[in-house]
């Protein structure tokens, strides 16, 4: 063992056991908590051995299957969580290997340069919030989990990166076939509490449009898993997926889902085209002949927005709000996560006070401001504009390229639809795809071709 890693490890026990004896001693209030610090002791210290990916496969784990934005026992402050936990070893372990080991990685991009700016802007805004315990409390949760999740994916080797994403398809799945369960036989979600008497999909994931969120971004990875390994579980997992966002009834996602489908399709070599054509045709006969699954289909695209308060009325209505809010405060707007606070103070309406924007663009530019909406839509920017227009290579790994391309058109249009920025998982989610998006357009391996000689996409 070297004497710098020596050294680390006295300093992290000491701090550790400084900080047990503290709440030990005051253990009236804090014996829970010290209970759980003692326990997830062990767990860091393994942790914080295993290569990045292994961490970050822990972290889907915890997305998929610990509810932390629900249950408040996996969640103590809003800030101490297995997924904070895990992000915060990601942190320490970048940095010792960027200035204790001094390995060339972690090397700096215009999308850093971007998001530091980005990050000061975001301070600047807290200083307008009203609640700046919540501000701080978002900018922690971008940084930990979204930033440098985003930095570990960009510098993950090929194969760890593909597998990731397979990793990603399985705990989808297995996470969607507990919501049927709940769904067609519980008919409650057990968690999120959501009764069989308004019948949309949820999981532990919770609500039903963070289900259509998740489930349809991870759909085209599936697909092109499929068209690279030719293995029938992946089609399995593409079928679950899909009747899991359909069961969602969410809107935003169906649209969302079609227009990335339309990406994957323009993109594609004609093989692979016709192959996507002909499924779609195919899971299209298999919908139409399921009578009350068509039904509730066409009865969710055709459902009347006319009530006053209904969810379209919501969105046009919050819009002048919005622009109130944005008036008053327009360069950096109120604050990270406090939108809804201001819309509380600014609308007349009861109704409309107790509602969101429902639009994630809305609510960051009243938290925001200009500024820091302008840095973060670049960001949006620089990675599309490298997924797309960054030289193909023409290799296996295209494929993906083109399925993670449309993975995050479909969460950015989702994002149009419903207040994903105030969710807990928005910063790892969002960073995820931004990261596998460089990262994948990063690739330059040429092994084994499955497209034959013939470029992946079209010109």
């Amino acid at each position: 063992m070297s004497l710098s890693n020596l050294l680390i490890k006295l300093i992290f026990v000491s701090i550790i056991a400084y900080i047990t004896g503290f709440l030990i001693h005051h253990s009236d209030s804090s014996l829970l908590f010290t209970l759980i610090l003692l326990l997830s002791i062990p767990f860091v210290c393994f942790i914080i051995q295993q290569p990045f990916d292994y961490i970050l496969k822990c972290m889907l784990f915890v997305l998929f299957f610990m509810p932390i934005h629900y249950v408040k026992f996996l969640n103590i402050f809003n800030i101490i969580n297995p997924l904070t936990i895990l992000a915060t070893v990601l942190c320490f372990k970048i940095l010792h290997e960027k200035f204790i080991q001094h390995k060339k990685s972690f090397n700096l991009t215009s999308i850093d340069y971007f998001y530091f700016m980005f990050i000061f802007s975001a301070l600047i805004s807290t200083l307008s919030a009203i609640s700046i315990f919540g501000s701080l409390n978002w900018i922690f949760y971008s940084i930990t989990t979204g930033y440098v999740v985003y930095k570990v994916i960009t510098n993950l080797n090929p194969d760890s990166i593909i597998k990731v994403l397979k990793y990603l398809i399985l705990l989808s799945s297995v996470c969607a076939l507990y919501g049927f369960i709940e769904y067609f036989i519980i008919k409650k979600n057990i968690i999120y509490g959501f009764s069989g008497y308004n019948p949309r999909f949820v999981s532990l994931l919770g609500h039903p449009l963070y289900n259509g969120l998740v489930y349809s971004t991870i759909l085209p990875i599936s697909m092109a898993s499929y068209f690279e390994t030719k293995r029938k579980r992946f089609i399995f997992s593409s079928i679950i997926l899909l009747f899991a966002t359909i069961l969602t009834f969410s809107r935003g996602s169906w649209l969302a889902f079609i227009c990335g489908l339309i990406t994957m399709i323009i993109l594609c070599h004609n093989k692979i085209r016709l192959k996507l054509i002909l499924i779609i045709l195919f899971l299209l006969v298999i919908l139409g002949s399921i009578a009350p699954l068509r039904q509730a289909m066409l009865n969710r695209i055709n459902e009347n927005e006319a009530e006053k308060f209904s969810s379209f009325n919501i969105r046009i209505k919050s819009i002048p709000i919005a622009f109130e809010i944005v008036k008053d405060k327009p360069l950096f707007g109120g604050g990270p996560f406090n939108a809804s606070r201001y819309k509380d103070i600014y609308a007349t309406n009861l109704s409309l006070r107790r509602s969101s924007f429902e639009n994630t663009y809305l609510a960051l530019l009243i938290d925001l401001g200009f500024v820091g909406l302008t840095l973060l839509l670049s960001i949006y920017f620089l990675s599309l504009k490298r997924s797309l227009f960054k030289k193909w290579s023409k290799n296996e790994y295209d494929i993906y390229r083109i399925a993670t391309l449309s993975s995050l058109i479909i969460l950015l249009i989702n994002m149009g639809t419903f207040n994903f920025d105030g969710h807990r998982l928005f910063h790892f989610i969002t960073w995820f795809y931004i990261g596998i998006n460089v990262a994948i357009s990063n690739l330059n391996y040429h092994g084994n071709q499955i497209f034959g000689s013939k470029r992946l996409i079209l010109h």
